[in-house]
């Protein structure tokens, strides 16, 4: 008569074992490799200056490049679709876990876009109540499983690129992108004219900046480089940044480097650069306002003049930012 309940109680029971020893393992694998978010939740980040943003904080820098530019350790810690919410909670868990950066360099396009992805971020539930509290918000329906099934928490792409940052030293370098063509142009066009700025995005942005400021970091906001095609229908730059400032703290300034490059080589699409133009955008980086805030480098002896230092005179230094090793 107990036979097949007991049968069923000692599956559910092998199960549950299963379930929690093997998403344990995996956890240990996530938490060793040097993907960003797991050397930030591992607390093994020491930079002097951090980028943050969607896909396009993603290819907007060599942190290598930056590093030698402005003679500090710089990292990158944006992800490709990271929404406003979920980087105000990478942000906050970087601070508590991590020494806090001196500079954060933020850049805005994410004010534009309201598509959430916290979900995709399941492999490091139960290593953030925040992300938690998020994740149960933006995605009520799956929350509930990650809590039953503590394996289902790594069906997301980034159980793969864990994985394989456990054999690649830095995950810091962006993946190279094609060669921008005209069809790239015009589908880009169909779907993207102009953007405007989400007012509970740029709220949540301000919430991220008095979090970073309340911490002694410096905020630096920017909005990247796009190739010229993204203006040509419409320039909807001067619309979208006015509102983005509006909701803003007066001190706040946002640095636009959305004309800063033209060539069509310096762009994979319209919204993100090549791997020439990252190097293109270095060249300007010494003369920017980020580097009145950011630069650390020595001044060659008998350099400037009447109008002061040359940037080109700077003596430059490789200050990589430094992941702790396992």
């Amino acid at each position: 008569m107990w036979k097949k309940p007991g049968l069923v109680l000692a599956f559910l029971a092998l199960t549950f074992v299963v379930d929690r020893g093997l998403s344990a393992a995996l956890g240990r694998l996530v938490m060793a490799s040097n993907l960003r978010v797991a050397a930030l939740y591992d607390g093994r980040v020491d930079a002097d200056v951090v980028i943050v943003g969607n896909s396009r904080g993603v290819h907007l820098a060599s942190t290598e490049a930056w590093s030698r530019t402005f003679c500090r350790s710089v990292y990158n810690l944006s992800l490709n679709g990271l929404d406003t919410a979920t980087q105000d909670v990478l942000v906050r868990d970087y601070l508590e876990r991590n020494r806090p950066p001196e500079i954060a360099v933020i850049e805005i396009s994410n004010v534009f876009e309201h598509i959430p992805m916290a979900g995709e971020l399941k492999p490091f539930l139960g290593d953030s109540p925040r992300l938690d509290a998020l994740v149960s918000e933006q995605q009520g329906a799956i929350f509930p499983w990650t809590r039953i099934s503590h394996l289902y928490r790594f069906n997301s792409e980034y159980l793969l690129r864990a994985l394989l940052f456990l054999f690649r030293p830095s995950d810091q370098d962006p993946e190279p992108g094609g060669a921008i063509t005209p069809a790239i142009i015009e589908t880009y066009l169909g779907h993207h004219a102009r953007f405007a700025a989400h007012a509970d995005n740029v709220r949540i942005l301000a919430a991220t900046l008095e979090a970073l400021r309340e911490r002694g970091v410096k905020p630096v906001l920017v909005l990247g480089p796009y190739h010229p095609a993204a203006f040509r229908e419409v320039d909807w730059r001067e619309e979208a940044l006015a509102s983005v400032k509006a909701l803003l703290p007066r001190d706040v300034t946002i640095v636009d480097w959305s004309s800063a490059l033209s060539e069509d080589a310096a762009f994979s699409d319209p919204l993100h650069m090549s791997a020439q133009g990252r190097e293109d955008l270095v060249a300007t980086l010494a003369a920017s306002p980020l580097a009145c805030a950011a630069s650390l480098c020595p001044i060659a002896v008998g350099s400037g003049g009447a109008h002061g230092p040359d940037p080109r005179d700077r003596v430059t230094a490789s200050a990589v930012a430094k992941v702790a090793p396992q």
